[in-house]
């Protein structure tokens, strides 16, 4: 570290191997804490019920929302300056910029914080029309402030090219928010308290997780410091801009960004108004409509799950689009995109089609009730779509088309308003109609991504190697794994076992399904590190490999 420090940190000296191995430790800390952020709200359903969750996720999405709005754009906006400055050897300019965003993010922060404090009695009685949300709104707002103070020097830090501190509070904080909340939330129901204030106890668990994480990352500040300011004492050039006029850069940096990053939070947002509300015109009370929009929120993990693996591969192929399109090599932009594409469908297809097969046997295996299932065997199907979303923004976004991934999920957003709008009001759909607004949702902004993506590389669909291959090995997944299932069970085998079961024999059999439909060409097989040179021995002794 102080060798990297004092050697002037020249950016433009930075090779290839140190960017991949900088997105590298972003990508795992960012999978391993989204995978924590799903796991743990299944034991949190079975402590704290449906009707607990509604009122959880209730709070828990207006903060996610507005901290899209206070503690998303500003950070990166840090990143990238202090990262042009120190390329300039202006470090003193550097922690300038640092020391006015910080202030900047600290104080938006501090009031986002008060103001959901002061507000949350008319957001929980006149928006979300659930007065018990007062609660969980209130208890994590003290989250927002935290997280902002954090996020301006986790983007101090990875302007340096320094990624291992965002990761490591990334990580301690995830940590820390889902000991608190699990702890908290079982104190409250061995006590039997109110539902709205266990709700508002595992809520309260966020702020501490941020404060963890904050107290991380200002040791390992203060640990550096020194360095750093040693560097600026051999690089301490400013620019004349004015404050003012610094804080003019940074927002114009950094409110674009923010708005990308507000469109999914303010989808579960406006989810949070109008699901519970058209349930009630559907004909429940506000008790059972929280109850129900809790066992919507419940699923949502087991929908996000695959989709890691796509936030991974989008991850991946920011890079080496965008280096492949920076030197004019088209044809190996669209061979990238095309393979892409195929694996994100071979992933997204199985997964989507197994959990809606086992909805039952798992929401009965995670949450000891089938309450949530019939929820499941819809929300499954954006899985594909979901996946599909994402690894096209991951290549929309290497070419520098940042912004049309959020116009087309925008689009796909206001549909689903729509849809919330008049779906979950039908008493037969009640909940599952909120379900079939985000699937729809995620098919027309996943639809639309695609076209962006053949509209600006020159890709043709292939239909057969890349859609119709895929979907025949997920059939051949779906008999067996129906059929196992109801096999296992009929001879009196339990639920767990003989879902795990089944799992492992639909993989199995959709691994069988891949190699005999010949989905992967060899050149295709041979670019995938770890696993492709093993297979393309295995399937080219058996002759079940395809040649380009």
């Amino acid at each position: 570290m102080s060798l990297w420090l004092e050697s002037g940190v020249d950016m433009r000296r930075e090779k290839q191997s140190s960017f991949v191995k900088n997105a590298a430790i972003l990508s795992f800390a960012g999978i391993f804490s989204r995978m924590l952020g799903a796991i743990y709200r299944i034991p949190l359903y079975r402590l704290i019920s449906s009707e607990g969750m509604g009122l959880f996720s209730m709070g828990y999405n207006v903060y996610a929302m507005l901290l899209a709005i206070s503690a998303t754009g500003i950070p990166v906006a840090i990143s990238k300056l202090v990262a042009e400055e120190t390329s300039r050897n202006r470090m003193g300019e550097a922690r300038r910029i640092f020391k006015v965003a910080a202030i900047l993010l600290t104080a938006i922060g501090f009031v986002v914080t008060l103001g959901l404090i002061f507000t949350a009695p008319v957001i929980s009685k006149s928006i979300i029309k659930e007065p018990r949300a007062v609660y969980p709104l209130i208890a994590v707002a003290p989250a927002i402030f935290i997280v902002a103070l954090m996020a301006s020097f986790r983007g101090f830090f990875q302007g340096l090219q320094l990624m291992w501190p965002t990761a490591i509070s990334q990580i301690t904080e995830q940590i820390g928010r889902i000991v608190t909340v699990l702890i908290l939330a079982w104190y409250m129901v061995s006590i039997d308290a109110r539902i709205e204030l266990t709700a508002a106890a595992a809520s309260f668990g966020s702020a501490v997780g941020s404060l963890v994480g904050l107290v991380v990352i200002l040791l390992i500040y203060f640990k550096y410091k020194p360095y750093i300011k040693k560097l600026t004492s051999r690089s301490p050039r400013v620019s004349r801009r004015t404050n003012k006029q610094l804080i003019k850069r940074i927002l114009w940096f950094a409110i674009p960004i923010t708005i990308g990053a507000m469109v999914i939070p303010l989808m579960n947002g406006i989810d949070t108004v109008l699901v519970p509300r058209g349930l009630q015109v559907a004909g429940f009370t506000k008790s059972e409509s929280t109850a129900m929009y809790g066992d919507l929120t419940s699923v949502v993990p087991l929908i996000n799950l695959p989709s890691m693996l796509a936030y991974a591969l989008a991850a991946s192929l920011v890079p080496a689009i965008s280096t492949a399109s920076s030197e004019g090599k088209w044809k190996a932009v669209r061979s990238r995109s095309s393979l892409a594409i195929k694996l994100i469908l071979l992933i997204g297809l199985p997964a989507a089609a197994g959990l809606s097969l086992l909805a039952k046997p798992i929401t009965l295996m995670l949450y000891d009730t089938v309450i949530a299932a019939p929820i499941l065997e819809i929300l499954a199907f954006a899985v594909a779509f979901l996946t599909l979303h994402q690894a096209c923004s991951g290549i929309l976004q290497g070419l520098g088309h940042t912004g049309v991934p959020v116009k087309n999920l925008m689009i796909g957003g206001a549909i689903k308003i729509v849809l919330n709008l008049i779906l979950p009001t039908i008493p037969t759909l009640n909940i599952r109609g909120a379900a079939i607004a985000s699937v729809v949702a995620y098919v027309v902004a996943s639809i639309l991504n695609v076209r962006s993506v053949c509209k600006h590389t020159g890709l043709k669909v292939k239909w057969s190697n890349m859609i119709i291959k895929p979907l025949i090995a997920t059939g051949i997944m779906a008999i067996f794994v129906a059929y196992s299932y109801n096999y296992l069970a009929g001879i009196g085998i339990s639920n767990t076992i003989a879902t795990l079961v089944s799992v492992t024999i639909g993989m199995g059999f959709y691994a069988i399904g891949v190699l005999v439909t010949k989905c992967f060409s060899e050149s295709e097989l041979s670019s995938i590190p770890y696993v492709g040179p093993p297979i393309i021995k295995i399937a080219g002794k058996l002759r079940l490999l395809r040649r380009d």
